[in-house]
């Protein structure tokens, strides 16, 4: 592994940082124009989500792991409770929800990814000021 790997998986770790909050904003801007449109319980469970998202987006600089694996359950258990409460829910926005699972399986598999590339490589990771990924 060279010095550009390390590097690539630095980058990596940034973009699943920034992955958190645009889907963060996305979800703030569609519950702002649902309160607008008067779909308040929907508008406000999107909120309490950008909200957690963006709590995570901050603890993702101490524990990205854990900050990008909660946010991605949380959401499939939200999506299922949608599927019980009425199907229907589920179809509505269905490019969305999976767009949102999808981007932050990205995230979390770019995480561990380069995780293990700064494990593999300790030395070059300290030389560029690197950490590894706390686990925590």
């Amino acid at each position: 592994m060279q010095r550009s790997d390390v590097n690539e998986a630095f980058t990596r770790l940034k973009r699943a940082r920034i992955l958190l909050f645009v889907i963060a904003g996305l979800y703030g801007l569609t519950g702002v124009y649902l309160f607008l449109n008067g779909v308040t319980e929907i508008a406000i469970s999107n909120m309490v989500i950008t909200a957690l998202f963006l709590c995570f987006g901050f603890l993702s600089f101490k524990m990205p792991k854990l900050a990008l694996a909660i946010p991605l359950i949380l959401v499939v258990v939200y999506y299922l409770l949608l599927l019980f409460i009425d199907p229907i829910l589920v179809w509505q926005g269905f490019v969305w929800k999976i767009f949102t699972i999808g981007v932050l399986s990205y995230a979390l598999y770019s995480v561990w990814n380069a995780d293990s590339i700064l494990k593999a490589n300790p030395y070059l990771a300290s030389l560029l000021g690197i950490n590894k990924i706390s686990d925590q």
